[in-house]
């Protein structure tokens, strides 16, 4: 995990080097019980519930498109 000083905010970075995620499914992967592979652990809803922690708290969850290495997330909240 990186975390930064950005504008008026901080910024978390998670990165993992697993399968990556598709670019296309940069956005429906936040909705409830999406799961882009069936044969992973999980219920689909752990990314839901980030996004609407940071949400609430004024901030953002998104799927960084440009990595390549597997998927990174950044967590963005306001001062």
């Amino acid at each position: 995990m990186k975390l930064s000083v950005v504008d008026g905010g901080i910024q978390f970075i998670v990165e993992d080097t697993g399968i990556g995620i598709p670019a296309a499914e940069a956005e429906r992967i936040f909705d409830e019980f999406v799961q882009l592979n069936e044969y992973y652990d999980g219920t689909g809803i752990g990314l839901t519930v980030a996004r609407s922690l940071a949400r609430r708290l004024g901030g953002d969850v998104v799927l960084d498109t440009t990595y390549t290495a597997g998927a990174r997330f950044v967590f963005t909240l306001p001062w």
